[in-house]
């Protein structure tokens, strides 16, 4: 999304120096990334803002990336589609949060759940990043011990009285087990055209 950007920002680090061509792809990649990250926080905060709930957006965040890094799922295919899912998804789950008032034991059950299908389905790889065997079994642990202890934390904040909170962690599990579901069937739809 940012890959101009950070070619120009890359070409005044790199003036006059005398770096090869793959380093450049390297900065200019990381740079890129940076640049994405940065500019999906502020998107973030500002629907959170917007909403009038900008710690529930950063904790679904939060509790969703580090379930997301490690337990796959669907991918958009290109860096547009998957800032306008993101930016869609993070609006739904705040509408959610806002007006949908279900009971404490109904989302707990939910959680459970999707939990679950966290906990067995992870990980989903995709098309542009398959796993091998090694990697299923350290990605596949890391997001089972992850749900776990957000799972525990729900509990622990539902003792502290923090319903907000434990409704954003909820969403996150909920959200993922969602995006491992999508992510299985787009595997299957990947692999029969094939």
């Amino acid at each position: 999304m940012f890959d101009r950007v950070a070619e120009q920002i890359a070409g005044r680090i790199f003036a006059g120096n005398d770096f090869d061509d793959e380093k450049k792809e390297v900065v200019i990649y990381g740079l890129s990334q940076l640049l994405t990250g940065i500019f999906n926080l502020i998107t973030i905060l500002v629907i959170g803002i917007a909403y009038g709930m900008p710690i529930q957006a950063v904790i679904f965040t939060i509790t969703y990336i580090l379930l997301r890094i490690y337990a796959g799922g669907y991918h958009a295919d290109t860096p547009v589609r998957c800032y306008v899912f993101s930016v869609v998804m993070i609006m739904l789950v705040l509408s959610g949060i806002k007006w949908l008032k279900l009971s404490k034991q109904l989302y707990l059950m939910s959680s459970v759940v999707c939990g679950l299908f966290v906990f067995f389905l992870s990980p989903v790889d995709n098309v542009n990043k398959r796993l091998d065997d090694k990697e299923y079994m350290i990605y596949g642990r890391m997001a089972r011990v992850i749900v776990t202890l957000e799972l525990i934390l729900i509990l622990v904040f539902y003792q502290l009285n923090a319903r907000d909170i434990c409704i954003a962690i909820e969403y996150a599990i909920i959200t993922m087990c969602m995006m491992l579901v999508l992510g299985k069937v787009k595997n299957r739809e990947e692999h029969e055209k094939v």
